[in-house]
C-alpha cells in the first residue's frame, strides 16, 4: 500500500512539472483521486488514465483561451473599424452641412430681398429688429455662417426678423453691401441690424421715421456673438404704466391692450419681441409689481401674468371693457394666436399715413354703431367717456344716414 502511494506521488509530481501551470480544477481532480484510492476505491490504472484525460482537457482550455484571445482581438478590431467608418461619415456630413450651398434655401422665416425698394419697402411695414445678411452664394465663410443664421431665425421667430440679401442677384449690383474687396481672401458675409424707431412719427420735425442701421463690429462671426448682437439691441415698444398714467393708457378706444404684470426690472425677450410684432395694431402696458391699487383693481395674484384689455371688437366699441387672463405656454407662437384676433388689421400710423379711403368711410359708416343714451344710462356712459368730446344726435326713430356716420368718422 505505501509503495502505491509513493508511486501515485511520483506520477503526480511528473504531471506537474511536465505542465508548466497546472490548473486549480485538475490539481483538486487528483487530490480527490488520490484520496479515493487510499481509501481503496479505484486501482492504479483508472489514476493514470484520470491523469491523462485531465492532462488533454489542460491543453484544450489553454486552446480556447488562445481562440478566445483571438475573437477578442478580432472584434475589437471590427468595433474600431466601424468606430472610424463612423466618425468618417460624420466628418463628412458636418463637411456637408457646413458647405453645401444650398443652406441658403433652408434658412425658414426670413424675408428674401432682391432690391434696395423691396427693402425700403419691408422696413416701413414691419417694427421687427432685422439682421441684414448679405452674402454670395460661392463664399466658403457665408456658407459656414448661413447655419448660424438658420438656427438664430428658428429661436427668434415672430421676435425678430432675418434679411437675406443674394448680391448675385440684388439690385443695384454696386451696393455698398456687395463690395467685393481686394484686401481680404472673402469678402462675404456682411452683417448690419436695423431698429425700429420709438415712434414711427415725429411731430416736431413732421417727419416719418423708419429703421436705423447698426453695423456689424465683431472680429468673429459665430452663433453665440450674431444672437446676443441681435436680442441685445431688440427694443420693447410698452408703456410703463402706473397709477399716475393709467387712466391715459386704459381709456383710449383706438386700439385694445396687452398689459404685462411682473416682478422685474426688465422685460424679457419674448415679451419686447412680441411688442415689436404687434406694434402700433394692439397697445402695450408694464405694470410693476409696486403698483399695489392697480394690481388690486385687476385682481392680480400671480407674476408675470398677461392680460388682454378689450375695448373694440374689429370694428365695433364694446359697451364695457372685457379682460381676458392668458392661460397657455410662454411661446411666441401661442402668444401670437392669443393676440392676433383682437388687433387692428393695419398699423394705426400706416393708416394715417395714406388716409382714409373713400370706400372704407362707407363700409365704416354701415357698421357704426351709437348708444342710445336714456335717463338711466346717459350719467354712466358721459363718466365712462370722460374729458372726451361727446357728440349727440337727437333722432326719434334712432336712424342716421351714412353721410353723416362717414363726416364724424372723417373729422
Amino acid at each position: 500500500m505505501l509503495r502505491i502511494s509513493k508511486y501515485i506521488f511520483i506520477l503526480l509530481l511528473i504531471n506537474v512539472l511536465a505542465n508548466e501551470t497546472p490548473t486549480e480544477i485538475t490539481m483538486d481532480d487528483v487530490e480527490l483521486e488520490f484520496e479515493d484510492h487510499l481509501k481503496g476505491k479505484i486501482d492504479e490504472q483508472v489514476i493514470k488514465d484520470a491523469m491523462k484525460f485531465q492532462y488533454v482537457n489542460k491543453n484544450d482550455t489553454q486552446e480556447e483561451k488562445v481562440e478566445n484571445k483571438q475573437k477578442e482581438s478580432e472584434n475589437k478590431a471590427n468595433e474600431e473599424n466601424l468606430n472610424t467608418e463612423q466618425e468618417m461619415k460624420d466628418s463628412q456630413n458636418d463637411k456637408k452641412s457646413t458647405l453645401d450651398p444650398n443652406i441658403f434655401e433652408e434658412i425658414k422665416g426670413a424675408y428674401r430681398i432682391r432690391s434696395q425698394d423691396e427693402l425700403r419697402y419691408l422696413l416701413e411695414l414691419s417694427d421687427l429688429t432685422f439682421l441684414k445678411f448679405t452674402y454670395l452664394k460661392n463664399s466658403k465663410n457665408s456658407i459656414s455662417v448661413a447655419k448660424y443664421i438658420k438656427s438664430i431665425s428658428e429661436k427668434l421667430n415672430y421676435l425678430a426678423g432675418i434679411i437675406l440679401i443674394d448680391c448675385e442677384i440684388f439690385t443695384p449690383q454696386h451696393h455698398d453691401d456687395c463690395q467685393v474687396y481686394d484686401y481680404v481672401n472673402d469678402s462675404f458675409p456682411k452683417l448690419r441690424l436695423y431698429i425700429p424707431p420709438e415712434n414711427r412719427y415725429d411731430s416736431v420735425l413732421d417727419a416719418w421715421e423708419t429703421h436705423f442701421e447698426i453695423p456689424w463690429t465683431e472680429k468673429e462671426m459665430t452663433e453665440s456673438t450674431i444672437y446676443n448682437f441681435m436680442i441685445s439691441n431688440i427694443p420693447s415698444k410698452a408703456n410703463k404704466v402706473d397709477i399716475n398714467t393709467s387712466y391715459g393708457f386704459f381709456s383710449t378706444n383706438i386700439m385694445n391692450k396687452i398689459v404685462l404684470f411682473t416682478d422685474k426690472n426688465t422685460p424679457t425677450l419674448l415679451f419686447k419681441g412680441i411688442t415689436n410684432y404687434f406694434h402700433d395694431r394692439i397697445a402695450f402696458g408694464i405694470i410693476k409689481k409696486d403698483q399695489e391699487e392697480l394690481i388690486k383693481e385687476f385682481k392680480i395674484t400671480k407674476f408675470p401674468t398677461l392680460m388682454l384689455y378689450k375695448t373694440i371688437d374689429r370694428k365695433r366699441l364694446l359697451d364695457e371693457p372685457k379682460i381676458i387672463i392668458y392661460d397657455g405656454l410662454p411661446r411666441a407662437d401661442k402668444l401670437v394666436e392669443f393676440i392676433e384676433p383682437h388687433t387692428l388689421t393695419e398699423k394705426f400710423h400706416y393708416k394715417m399715413k395714406r388716409g382714409v379711403a373713400e370706400h372704407d368711410l362707407k363700409e365704416l359708416s354701415v357698421n357704426m354703431q351709437f348708444t342710445e343714451l336714456t335717463t338711466k344710462n346717459y350719467e354712466k356712459t358721459f363718466e365712462k367717456l370722460g374729458e372726451k368730446n361727446i357728440v349727440v344726435y337727437f333722432d326719434k326713430k334712432f336712424r342716421m344716414k351714412n353721410a353723416y356716420k362717414q363726416y364724424f368718422i372723417k373729422n
